[in-house]
């Protein structure tokens, strides 16, 4: 099935079929054999119905470019947005924000804290260069790497890693 802004055009299991899809049930407007001449007819009427006057253009272009739809899974749809996103990056954000909590606790902080500080330094390093080229998630990247250098620092100073 072929949509337009207020008619879909397609066919059923014997005829080529235009549909009214602002109505309720949507109502079959009218239907064609199911041939080429029943498809060239059908498509010229979809094509005036939508508004797309035929007249100026060459008409063997305007209905060729729209054919019927006849598997479900033929039917169009819209492309989905694509997002800029940087899971090394977020990933070295979130550990360095973990790793500096872990790192506050009395005797696990020191070698989790340690542990999760280097992951921080080595993922949000990998999301910062991914971040000049996709241009995402730049913020963490600094944030995860900044906390992990200071969690690891913290952590190597003999009488702070108590803390």
């Amino acid at each position: 099935m072929a949509t337009g802004n207020t008619f879909a055009i397609g066919s059923s299991d014997d005829s080529y079929a235009i549909w009214n899809m602002t109505q309720q049930g949507r109502p079959v407007v009218t239907k064609w054999p199911l041939n080429e001449a029943g498809w060239q007819a059908a498509a010229a009427r979809f094509l005036q119905l939508e508004g797309i006057d035929v007249s100026k253009h060459e008409p063997a272009t305007e209905i060729s470019s729209v054919r019927p739809i006849t598997n479900p899974r033929d039917i169009p749809v819209a492309s989905q947005a694509t997002v800029n996103s940087n899971s090394m990056a977020t990933l070295g954000g979130a550990l360095g924000i973990i790793g500096a909590l872990v790192s506050l606790t009395p005797v696990i902080g020191i070698g989790f804290g340690l542990l999760l500080g280097v992951l921080a330094i080595v993922f949000s390093g990998i999301g910062l260069n991914r971040a000049d080229h996709t241009g995402a998630g730049k913020g963490l990247a600094i944030l995860g790497l900044v906390l992990g250098i200071l969690t690891v620092f913290f952590k190597l100073i003999p009488g702070l890693n108590l803390l």
